[in-house]
Order: C-alpha cells, then sequence, then structure tokens
C-alpha cells in the first residue's frame, strides 16, 4: 500500500494523469492518429484484392456448373465456407493488429509497472472472436447477392454467361467502395475495444478511473448521428454513451463511423 500510494503521489505530477476537472477533456490529441490511417489503408487494399479474387472465383466455380438448361447452377455451402475461410486470414491479422495497437497506445502514455501481456491477450482474443461473427456477416451476405443475381439470370432466357458475368463485375458485393466501408468501420472498431482493453486493466488494478470522450472528424462530413456526440463524456471504461444509433461503449456508431475516443485518466479522489 505505502508503494502504491508513492507511486500515486509521483503518478499526479505527470501527464496525462490529472484531476478531473472543466479543463480535463480540452486539446488532447488522438496519439494513434497516425497508425489508426495505416491500419485503415492496408486493410483497405488487402480488401479490395480479396474481392477481386474472389470475383474471379465465383465466375470460375458458376462457369463450370452452367448446364444447358440454365438451373441448378448456385453455388454449394463448401464453396462459400472455403471463402470464409480465405477471408478470416485476410482479416484477422488486422483486427488483432489494431486491438493490439489500442493496448499498445495506452502503455505508451502511461507509465505503470504492470504486466501487460494479459492485456494484449485480451486484445488477442477479442480479434479472433469478432472476426469470426465478422467474416460470417459478410460472407454470408455476399454469397445472397450472388443468389439473387444467379437467379434472375437463370429466369432471363435471353441473357448469356457473359452478360451475368459483366454484372458481376460491377457488383458493388465486390466494389472498392464495399472494401472502404468495411475497412473503415473495423479499424475505428479495432482501436476502440483496444483502448478501453488496455485502459480497464488498470482501473481494475485501482491505479484510477477512466474517462471516456467521444470525439468526432470535427468536420462537414460528420454525420447526425455523431455529430451531437462530439465532446461528450462518460465515466468508466466500459460506460456507455448515449447516442441516436443506441447505447454504445463507442465508435463505431455506424459504417463507415470516423469517430475516436479519448480515454482520460483520473485519479481517484
Amino acid at each position: 500500500r505505502a508503494q502504491r500510494a508513492r507511486r500515486r503521489s509521483r503518478l499526479r505530477l505527470q501527464p496525462p494523469f490529472v484531476q478531473s476537472g472543466p479543463d480535463t477533456h480540452k486539446g488532447h490529441m488522438d496519439p494513434a492518429a497516425r497508425d489508426k490511417d495505416k491500419l485503415e489503408a492496408e486493410m483497405l487494399y488487402a480488401l479490395e484484392r480479396f474481392f477481386q479474387d474472389q470475383r474471379l472465383r465465383v465466375r470460375e466455380a458458376l462457369y463450370e456448373r452452367v448446364p444447358d438448361d440454365r438451373k441448378g447452377i448456385q453455388l454449394p455451402l463448401p464453396f462459400w465456407n472455403d471463402e470464409g475461410r480465405k477471408l478470416l486470414s485476410v482479416l484477422l491479422p488486422f483486427l488483432q493488429r489494431g486491438a493490439e495497437g489500442g493496448v499498445e497506445t495506452q502503455r505508451a502514455i502511461i507509465d505503470i509497472e504492470v504486466d501487460w501481456t494479459q492485456p494484449f491477450t485480451e486484445a488477442a482474443d477479442w480479434a479472433r472472436k469478432h472476426a469470426g461473427t465478422l467474416i460470417r456477416g459478410i460472407t454470408d451476405t455476399t454469397r445472397e447477392r450472388v443468389r439473387s443475381v444467379v437467379g434472375n439470370w437463370i429466369e432471363s432466357t435471353d441473357h448469356t454467361f457473359p452478360d451475368l458475368w459483366k454484372q458481376l463485375m460491377e457488383d458493388h458485393a465486390f466494389s472498392r467502395s464495399r472494401a472502404q466501408m468495411i475497412a473503415a468501420t473495423e479499424s475505428t472498431r479495432a482501436y476502440a475495444e483496444g483502448e478501453m482493453v488496455g485502459a480497464e486493466v488498470l482501473e481494475k488494478e485501482g491505479w484510477y478511473e477512466y474517462d471516456k470522450r467521444w470525439d468526432t472528424a470535427r468536420d462537414d462530413r460528420v454525420c447526425p448521428i455523431c455529430a451531437p456526440m462530439d465532446g461528450v463524456v462518460v465515466h468508466g471504461v466500459r460506460a456507455k454513451f448515449d447516442t441516436l444509433a443506441g447505447a454504445l461503449e463507442g465508435p463505431p456508431a455506424h459504417p463507415r463511423c470516423r469517430c475516436g475516443m479519448s480515454m482520460v485518466p483520473v485519479i481517484p479522489k
């Protein structure tokens, strides 16, 4: 106890450890902004390549199944299960990197002598679990879209296979826009989760408490959902913000959300 008291006394003199007050949440910059942008850009590039390759795999698999009567050419479940595994191998490393990057952000700005292995492990575990849910959603949506397009093509007897291929080439399911949406949303989500995991371990240890501030991009692209949230503060690492999209622990509030979150440590009184 005496040792912890001495450390707290020292921490009171070192930013970002602050006493709660009217200026606590002003003027903070996101120390991980460049890393987040880099993660999003690299995830976008990887997703674009995946969708381009997936489109070719879909074409090849469909072509092999086209019968003379145009019936029964829908792609089987094993094909889509394999696509899910391929997508998992693409996205999981990025999600883990983002979540662990959020933990590293907290570790870098807070000089506390604790074992950071646990929060890094929790961040990696979160990435794996979230990746499974995310990949199922993306793959199911793609599968349903291809099923619908192929189904309509089957009924359009005057359309040839090149017509079907042209439509798939231009479809949103394989587009850069969809890749951008996923990359922006999931990089935001991964870093936010990682920062909460990193802060949570110190909050549980009793070193101090956290105020959590919602930060928008503060430009003319901020949406009506996020605009009212700029600067809103809640107390506690896992406290929830009351947003127009519902109660959320933090960004993203919607697809392509560009918001961030500041974890502000406060010495308990």
